[in-house]
């Protein structure tokens, strides 16, 4: 199998967006070429059926709304579509379903990635679905070989984890864009493949899905940075990732518990010049961000920037006066990026 073709830092990928609306009979145009459907009476329908298609060369990504329906794909429709995989998350609603010997029902949260070289029979309830297509070439994968049907359940990490990365594609194009980096596509599909592949693949597919791996961590820790269980045993006890692999994911940072320490500092540091200068808020903020003790905070400070947290921040942010400022902005970015430390605690 080889490795996710490779891109530029700065390429991007153009789409083609278009928008539909309508009563059954429009929905049923939409769809007819990849199902056999049919319309379920239901108290929570609308009447309405909206779609938007994002289409472009690498991917077509699909936000739809609809009301209750069955579908079926048939050996008629898969052996048309059987080069197509779709990664699907319900918003709202849900389905329920059997393919072969198998039943399978989505939430939402949930996050299923469906070979439709398979058939399947599926209820609906009236739903909102996002959906990208992709070819199993772009996957690097054989498209004579079905994939086995995946399904993750909702926060568990490969539905967290896929879900943040089709994030990065599906909501800059429901903001109106008509272009996304094709780093960030090449990076979805890498979690893709190791979703479907596992720890066989390797070399950039690998990178890339480690990266997108460290990333949700990085925000796990940015919303837990408050709560003095956050540490290295509460993070491999949440994303069941070795301790080995968790170092390397930070080892330019020599390690996660320094990485944490370095956010709260930045917190803590962030706090002191954003207010105005009181007695005692240097020992609130450190209290509040996680210290030990002042003397612990203080040495933190020292290390990072080679001053006292006092002598840091002798006004704050609100004390500045736009119409003082350097007017040789380069200069001043300079003088900033310069800190000792600076580049650690603000990365």
């Amino acid at each position: 199998m080889m490795d996710v073709y490779p891109v530029s830092a700065d390429s991007k990928i153009q789409f083609l967006s278009e928008h539909g609306q309508g009563p059954f009979d429009f929905w049923f145009a939409q769809t007819a070429r990849m199902f056999d459907i049919a319309p379920i009476l239901s108290g929570r329908n609308s009447g309405q059926f909206e779609i938007h298609n994002h289409t472009s060369e690498s991917c077509v990504i699909v936000s739809a709304t609809y009301d209750a329906q069955s579908l079926r794909m048939t050996k008629r429709h898969s052996s048309l579509l059987r080069d197509l995989v779709q990664v699907q998350r319900f918003v709202r609603g849900g389905t329920i379903g059997v393919s072969g010997d198998n039943a399978f029902a989505h939430r939402p949260g949930d996050i299923a990635i469906i070979d439709y070289a398979h058939q399947f029979d599926a209820l609906h309830e009236a739903s909102h679905l996002e959906s990208v297509y992709l070819n199993k070439d772009s996957l690097g994968l054989p498209a004579e070989a079905p994939l086995p049907s995946l399904h993750f359940r909702a926060g568990t990490l490969a539905a967290r984890l896929l879900g943040r990365e089709m994030d990065r594609l599906c909501v800059p194009l429901q903001r109106g864009t008509s272009e996304l980096n094709a780093s960030d596509f090449s990076r979805f599909v890498s979690c893709v493949k190791f979703a479907i592949v596992g720890n066989p693949v390797g070399g950039d597919v690998r990178r890339q899905a480690r990266n997108a791996l460290r990333d949700l961590i990085c925000e796990h820790i940015e919303r837990n940075l408050l709560s003095p269980d956050l540490s290295t045993t509460s993070i491999l006890h949440e994303f069941g990732v070795s301790r080995a692999s968790l170092y390397r994911m930070f080892e330019s940072e020599n390690g996660v518990r320094n990485y944490i320490s370095n956010r709260r500092l930045f917190r803590a540091v962030f706090e002191i010049s954003s207010k105005p200068i009181k007695r005692g808020m240097i020992h609130e903020a450190a209290e509040r961000w996680g210290f030990s003790s002042d003397a612990n905070f203080s040495r933190s400070v020292r290390r990072a920037f080679g001053t006292t947290p006092g002598q840091l921040c002798s006004y704050s942010l609100s004390d500045l006066d736009p119409s003082a400022m350097i007017p040789n902005s380069e200069r001043a970015i300079e003088h900033l990026t310069g800190v000792r430390g600076f580049d650690k605690i603000a990365a």
